[in-house]
C-alpha cells in the first residue's frame, strides 16, 4: 500500500441525520496521519465568494489526483444524484466508492436507472446494512460482487461509561415515559404512536416526541385532537441526554434501513420497540434485546406528499425479499407498550441485552478499521 494514500470525502454535512452524525464521530476518531491524507468536500454548503472558490480549488484538486492509484473518491449517498453521475462520468476516478446510507429508498419511479449508472462507475458500494445490500441487488439489479455491509459506527469507545438508569422499579402511579426521537416525516410512522397512546387512554402514559420536519404540525394538530399527554421538544442537539429519560423507545418506521437510534438507545440500556422492517432485525432480536411488530396495514394515502416520501420498496424481513411498504398497526403497538410499562423485569433484560450486542457491533473504531481496509484493499488491487 502506498505509505501517503489520499481519501476524499464527498458528504452534504449541513444536514440532521444519522449520515452527518456518525461522520462526524468518524473524523474525531481518526488520528493525526489519518486527518492530513483525508479531504472533506462539501458541495452543498457554501456561501459567499471565498467559500465558493475554495470549493472550486477543492474540486480542481480533485480532478487533478482522482485517476491516481493512491486515491480514494468516497462518496455518501450518491446513487440517486444525477450531479454525481455527469462529474464522474466525465473524470472517471480509478477507486471510486459509493456509500448507499438510505437515500435509494426515496428514488422515484423511473429512475431505476440512475441508481444502476452510478453504481457501473464505482469500485465497490458500501451497504450500511444487509437490508440495502438487498434493495439494491434486488430492485435496482446492482451486481452483488460490488456490494459490501459496513455498519455504522454509531459509538465511540468512551461511550461504553454511558450506563443505564438505575435499577429502581416505578411505581404504578408514575408516569411511564414513551420516546420517539427522528426525523418528523410520513416514514417514521410516529403518527401511528401517537393513535397507540390514545388507545391506551393516558394511563400514566407520556410521550416525548424528539425530533423536527415537515409532518410536525399535523401530527401535533393529531396529538392534539385526540387529548393524549405529549411533549413535542423540537429538534436537539444532544438527544442522548432526552432519551436517558426514557423507559422504552418506539421506533415505528415504515422504512429504516438500519436505525442508528435503536444503537443509541442500547448505548444508554434502553427498551426499544420498533418495526420489523428493513435493516432493523439486523440491530434487534425479537424477545432476546427488544421488541418487534410485524407491519401489516395499509398506509393511508393522506401520508403522501410530504418532503420525504413513503418508499415504493422495503425489505421484509421474513422472507429476505423486496417488497410493498405496509405500517404497523396502532392496537399491537399500544399492546406492547403497556406489556412493558408492566414488566420492569423483562424492561431491565431487554435493555441490558441491547446494550451489550450493539457496544460490539456498532462501534466506531470497528467502522474505521474495516473502512481502512477496504481503502487498502482498492489501492492494492492489481
Amino acid at each position: 500500500m502506498p505509505s501517503r494514500p489520499e481519501i476524499f470525502h464527498l458528504i452534504c454535512r449541513k444536514g440532521i441525520g444519522g449520515v452527518q452524525s456518525q461522520f462526524e464521530t468518524y473524523c474525531k476518531n481518526l488520528d493525526k496521519q489519518q486527518l492530513q491524507q483525508m479531504t472533506v468536500i462539501e458541495p452543498c454548503t457554501r456561501n459567499g465568494f471565498k467559500s465558493y472558490m475554495y470549493l472550486i480549488w477543492q474540486l480542481l484538486g480533485l480532478v487533478y489526483k482522482c485517476r491516481r492509484k493512491s486515491t480514494v473518491v468516497h462518496v455518501y449517498n450518491g446513487l440517486v444524484s444525477s450531479r454525481y453521475l455527469v462529474i464522474f462520468s466525465l473524470i472517471r476516478p480509478i477507486n471510486l466508492v459509493h456509500h448507499e446510507r438510505g437515500n435509494i429508498w426515496n428514488l422515484p419511479a423511473g429512475l431505476e436507472w440512475l441508481a444502476r449508472k452510478n453504481a457501473s462507475l464505482a469500485k465497490i458500494i458500501l451497504c450500511n446494512s444487509e437490508a440495502t445490500k438487498t434493495l439494491l441487488s434486488g430492485q435496482y439489479e446492482i451486481q452483488p460482487s460490488k456490494l459490501h455491509v459496513l455498519y455504522n459506527g454509531v459509538h465511540s469507545a468512551q461511550d461504553r461509561e454511558l450506563y443505564c438508569l438505575s435499577g429502581k422499579d416505578k411505581d404504578i402511579s408514575e408516569n411511564f415515559e414513551v420516546g420517539f426521537v427522528g426525523r418528523l416525516e410520513p416514514h417514521k410512522g410516529v403518527h401511528v404512536l401517537i393513535d397507540a397512546i390514545a388507545k391506551l387512554n393516558n394511563d400514566g402514559i407520556h410521550l416525548t416526541i424528539v425530533g423536527d420536519g415537515s409532518q410536525k404540525h399535523s401530527l401535533e394538530a393529531q396529538a392534539s385532537q385526540l387529548g393524549i399527554d405529549v411533549t413535542f421538544t423540537g429538534r436537539l442537539d444532544d438527544s442522548l441526554v432526552k432519551m436517558q429519560q426514557f423507559d422504552c423507545l418506539v421506533v415505528p418506521s415504515i422504512r429504516e434501513p438500519l436505525g442508528n437510534v435503536i444503537i443509541e438507545a442500547g448505548i444508554l440500556g434502553k427498551t426499544v420497540i420498533a418495526s420489523k422492517v428493513d435493516g432493523i432485525p439486523e440491530i434487534i432480536e425479537h424477545q432476546e434485546n427488544g421488541i418487534l411488530v410485524k407491519a401489516d396495514e395499509e398506509i393511508p394515502k393522506r401520508y403522501s406528499g410530504f418532503r420525504i416520501p413513503i418508499p415504493r420498496f422495503v425489505i421484509d424481513s421474513d422472507t429476505g425479499e423486496v417488497s410493498f411498504p405496509r405500517q404497523l398497526s396502532s392496537e399491537k403497538l399500544a399492546s406492547e407498550i403497556l406489556y412493558l410499562r408492566n414488566n420492569f423485569a423483562e424492561r431491565k433484560r431487554l435493555g441490558s441485552n441491547l446494550r451489550n450486542s450493539v457496544l460490539t457491533k456498532f462501534s466506531i473504531e470497528k467502522y474505521t478499521d474495516e473502512l481502512s481496509r477496504v481503502y487498502e484493499r482498492l489501492i492494492n488491487e492489481v
